[in-house]
């Protein structure tokens, strides 16, 4: 009984490790899926802001007509439009910046944001937003809480 319960242990084990190396394997081909799945999403997202720009510019025009027409029952809100358009342009710029900031830690200098040729780099977002040195992270957070605060 002894030997006959060594062997089965051994062959418990030796499935055991091979089920974790297929987990690991299933793990892997996922996040390219789910990669895939972000790009996706990211061009819905830009078709969105490109109609939210295009309201924003309109809202924007009325309320520099109203302005125009009358300064001083606008003034305040046409102030705080222009306060929150400026903070609204940087944060964006800054976004955009971590992109092509991370697009070139993937795939080199000439990379592009829209092109990302070494997907499966899933260390460039880290190196970049997450490194204890000069991580752009916490300067994001920073400036999203700072702008969710304004508006």
């Amino acid at each position: 009984m002894g030997i006959g319960s060594n062997g089965n242990a051994n062959r418990q084990k030796m499935i055991n490790l091979m089920y974790l190396v297929f987990i690991a394997m299933m793990a892997l081909n996922v996040s390219s899926e789910v990669l895939d799945g972000f790009d996706k999403v990211d061009k819905s997202l830009t078709s969105s802001i490109d109609g939210s720009d295009k309201r924003n510019n309109l809202v924007l025009s009325e309320l520099s007509t109203a302005y125009h027409t009358n300064p001083e029952k606008v003034k305040m809100w046409y102030e705080r439009s222009l306060v929150l358009q400026k903070q609204a342009d940087s944060l964006c710029s800054f976004i955009d910046d971590l992109k092509l900031a991370i697009a070139r830690q993937s795939d080199g200098k000439n990379a592009d944001v829209n092109n990302i040729k070494r997907k499966d780099d899933l260390e460039a977002s880290s190196v970049v937003m997450l490194n204890p040195i000069n991580g752009k992270g916490s300067t994001l957070r920073k400036q999203v809480d700072s702008f969710r605060e304004l508006a």
